[in-house]
């Protein structure tokens, strides 16, 4: 009896340190489903978005518990108490050197065949989580036959590097849409109003990619807030909207008192630094479309020229000094610039 159980219990470390090497050196496809559920989540109700995002957040708790060194430890540590339980049981050497009575070890057998069960079941549950995730099955299996319930979790966890960019992602998604859209009003009366009776308007279209929803609503709030406290002499009105059906489309309108104050507003620090962090959000360069207003009504398009007359995202957010009129102007300001 000794010796066969001697033989199981070397061929149950040897399969189990044979999964864990596996387990490190097969990388498999990621599983990019949470992706593509997230485009679908407009149509979900709110109790469904709430419940998708508590999911999410369980998974990615149990991950986090799973992968701690601690859990690991201890998950090992009952690997190789059940071994000895099921030593003591079933092999006789205990009673026979004296380190346990009979009926201790009934007690023990009892116990053990409890355990076997529910770890049978474990492993195959295991196994089950794992392939569903795209993960090593079989590792999970040898996993949960030797620790029961503590590969479940770690199952229940399972995430890639690339799953867990994508859980982010789809979380940030159903966060935004859980919040209301950015709804600025606007409104024509209010522009007639306005100081001086000819204004340059701007109006910017921005798509960010999937899950940077947050990222540029805060960004573009961070802006106008900043303008309506240190630029409202330049800029008159900064609206910023969002589309209710499609959170990656925004619409910010700007209203400038001329072309000078469209430039020392896009020359500004905190202008050229919500620019830097815009960059890296934006799905497809930004629609811009410049026009003058006359007491609230819209009149002839501009087009600021660029160093080769090509127009476009640079030449709206850093205009020429030398064509601030736009080309709708009657005149060009002439710029002095110093010899190199």
């Amino acid at each position: 009896h000794k010796m066969k159980f001697s033989v199981i219990f070397t061929l149950s470390i040897a399969s189990m340190l044979a999964s864990t090497i596996e387990s490190f050196s097969t990388l498999k496809t990621p599983n990019n489903r949470l992706v593509n559920e997230s485009k679908k989540l407009m149509s979900l109700n709110e109790e469904q978005k709430t419940m998708s995002l508590q999911e999410m957040e369980f998974v990615e708790s149990l991950n986090k518990l799973t992968e701690n060194v601690s859990f690991k430890a201890v998950q090992f540590g009952y690997g190789i108490g059940f071994l000895g339980l099921i030593d003591a049981g079933f092999s006789g050497d205990w009673v026979k050197y004296g380190f346990i009575d009979e009926p201790f070890e009934i007690v023990l057998k009892k116990i053990g065949l409890v355990l076997i069960s529910t770890h049978l079941i474990s492993a195959f549950g295991s196994a089950f989580l794992a392939n569903k995730k795209d993960q090593n099955s079989l590792s999970a299996f040898s996993f949960g036959l030797f620790t029961g319930f503590f590969e479940i979790l770690k199952s229940l966890g399972l995430m890639t590097e690339q799953q867990k960019i994508d859980f982010e992602l789809s979380k940030s998604v159903m966060k935004e849409n859980e919040m209301p859209p950015l709804q600025t009003e606007i409104s024509s009366l209010t522009m007639s109003q306005s100081i001086g009776a000819a204004v340059v308007m701007l109006s910017t279209s921005i798509t960010v990619k999937l899950g940077s929803e947050q990222k540029m609503r805060k960004l573009l709030l961070d802006l106008a807030d900043y303008v309506k406290t240190n630029q409202k002499e330049w800029v008159y009105t900064m609206a910023v909207n969002q589309d209710p059906d499609d959170r990656k489309n925004f619409f910010v309108l700007q209203r400038f008192a001329n072309f000078q104050a469209m430039s020392k507003h896009q020359t500004s620090p905190a202008f050229k630094e919500y620019i830097k962090e815009a960059e890296k959000l934006i799905e497809k360069p930004m629609g811009l479309y410049l026009v003058n207003e006359r007491k609230g009504r819209l009149t002839e398009p501009v087009y600021p020229f660029g160093p080769g007359g090509e127009g476009g995202l640079d030449d709206a957010v850093y205009s020429s000094p030398a064509n601030l009129q736009g080309s709708q102007a009657r005149g060009k300001v002439e710029v002095k610039t110093k010899p190199e």
